[in-house]
């Protein structure tokens, strides 16, 4: 009787040092030991058959009360047999050893299992554990994957849902940008209006200092989510873990801006295109220009196709346009200076040529004086002579005849002298005067060549002001026209980065 008394806890012993032990190789390793259990359970059956029935022959043979021990060993297997995938958790109480000597096995009256009892001992595993119970728990925890992963594909959803928006209001506003008659379109571009424009915000920043340019706000979605002050707390924190929730939080996509690309080029392409203004909430929101180039990164690029590409946009076209245009305007500068040297040249011939006809005439009138004083001298000369010679004929006409025969004849002597002497002196006169007016022909000619030489130059030099006018007129008008599509890129890039805020708030329409 004692003999088979110790063989009963013998096997039992075995029994629950088996069942421990697979009970501890489930918790360390549930995947593998649910395949390990799929296989060897044909065989552990196999088994536990054979020895319930060894167990049944020895009783019967000696034929020992043996109720509660079979008792005892068919509820050890019945609650101790793992037949499901653990996923629970042992209790408090449940055994890590494999000894009788650890107090695993406690009979009911709480004696060791050497010590005789006199109550009908029952023998309880202190595993609570069911297939049931292990196919909740599984079902479960895929029930919260499941929400999880359909929480965080809405959320991507909606994000992928925003976007479209924006695209479809993008393209709405080309269309209707295109289109002449839009009244809707109107009323958005004059909401943008009231926005700063790029160059003030440009020299804000300047006043700031380049660097903070790199430190963006989030632009993102915080709908479905807790703040960030609850979210620091420890004590959310656990208690959101503990009901298996997890938290997610979907920054916008940053962009790339001067500060923060080493590369120069790149620097230099993106500094005059983007810059950031307030949206109505005062969250700093990113304008980028709508031009190709600026609609993408150039990180990507090659380095040959960045610097072309660069070098389109950088500060040192805009110098070498402006040494162009102070070349231009210094050519200006010497043309006109020229036409004024010319009008000069001109003047000064013409008011040459009014001073040598006023000497002229006055030379003329000079002449003619004399010839008039010479004429009205030689006739009184003779009037005189005439009244001496009729009183001395009245006088002497008896007397004198012989005498004033003589003197008429002294007097043709005497003036045949004087002829001779004046036919010189009028020669003289008359050669001097016709080199003269020689040298008057001879300078007037002169004179004449150079004023239609300076009127040529003066009509090819307007002809050259004439086109350089038109020129500089092309030019403005280019640049006016350039700077009238920079601004209304300004105005649609503004009007794009706020259509998501909807209507401004009366704080920014009053700025």
């Amino acid at each position: 009787m004692q003999q088979h008394h110790n063989q009963n806890p013998k096997l039992q012993q075995q029994q629950q040092q088996q069942h421990l032990l697979r009970y501890h190789q489930l918790l360390q390793h549930p995947q593998q030991q649910r395949q390990q259990q799929q296989q060897q359970q044909q065989p552990n059956q196999q088994q536990q058959h054979q020895q319930h029935q060894q167990q049944q022959q020895q009783q019967q043979g000696l034929g020992a009360p043996q109720g509660a021990p079979q008792e005892v060993a068919k509820d050890g297997l019945r609650e101790g047999a793992p037949q499901g995938a653990p996923q629970g958790g042992a209790p408090e109480g449940a055994p890590q050893g494999g000894g009788p000597q650890e107090g695993v096995q406690v009979a009911p009256s709480g004696a060791p299992w050497g010590a005789p009892s006199g109550a009908p001992w029952d023998f309880k595993l202190e595993l609570i554990y069911s297939r049931e119970w292990a196919e909740e728990q599984r079902k479960k925890e895929e029930a919260g994957r499941a929400a999880i992963k359909k929480e965080e594909e809405s959320l991507m959803a909606a994000v992928a849902a925003f976007r479209q928006q924006e695209e479809l209001l993008l393209q709405q506003q080309s269309h209707s940008s295109s289109s002449s008659s839009s009244s809707s379109s109107s009323s958005r571009s004059s909401s943008s209006k009231l926005l700063p424009s790029l160059s003030r915000m440009r020299s804000y920043e300047k006043k700031r200092g380049r660097y903070d340019r790199g430190h963006h706000g989030f632009f993102g979605f915080t709908f479905l989510l807790p703040s960030l002050q609850q979210l620091q707390q420890q004590q959310q924190q656990q208690l959101l873990q503990q009901l298996g929730a997890r938290m997610l939080h979907f920054p916008a996509k940053r962009k790339q801006v001067p500060s923060m690309i080493p590369d120069q080029d790149a620097r230099q392409e993106l500094w005059g295109r983007s810059c950031f203004i307030l949206d109505p909430d005062g969250n700093g929101v990113e304008v980028q220009q709508l031009d190709s180039s600026s609609s993408c990164s150039s990180i990507g690029i090659d380095a040959a196709a960045r610097k072309k590409e660069a070098a389109i946009n950088t500060w040192q076209t805009y110098m070498i346009e402006q040494e162009e245009d102070i070349k231009r305007q210094q050519h200006k500068q010497h043309m006109l200076q020229r036409m004024h040297d010319i009008d000069q040249a001109i003047k000064h011939h013409q008011q040459q040529q009014q001073q040598q006809q006023q000497q002229q005439q006055k030379e003329e009138k000079e002449q003619q004086q004399q010839k008039e004083e010479q004429q009205q001298q030689e006739q009184q000369q003779q009037q005189k002579e005439e009244k001496e010679q009729q009183q001395k004929e009245e006088k002497e006409q008896q007397q004198q005849q012989q005498k004033e025969e003589k003197e008429q004849q002294q007097k043709q002597k005497q003036k045949e002298k004087q002829q001779p002497q004046q036919h010189p002196e009028q020669q003289q006169q008359q050669q001097q005067q016709q080199q003269q007016q020689q040298q008057q022909q001879e300078q007037q000619q002169q004179q004449e060549q150079e004023l239609a030489s300076l009127l040529q130059q003066k009509k090819e030099l307007q002809q050259q002001l004439d086109a350089f006018n038109e020129q500089q007129r092309v030019i403005d008008a280019i640049e006016q026209q350039q700077q009238q599509q920079q601004q209304e890129r300004e105005a649609a890039a503004a009007g794009a980065a706020l259509r998501h805020k909807g209507p401004l708030s009366p704080r920014l329409q009053k700025v």
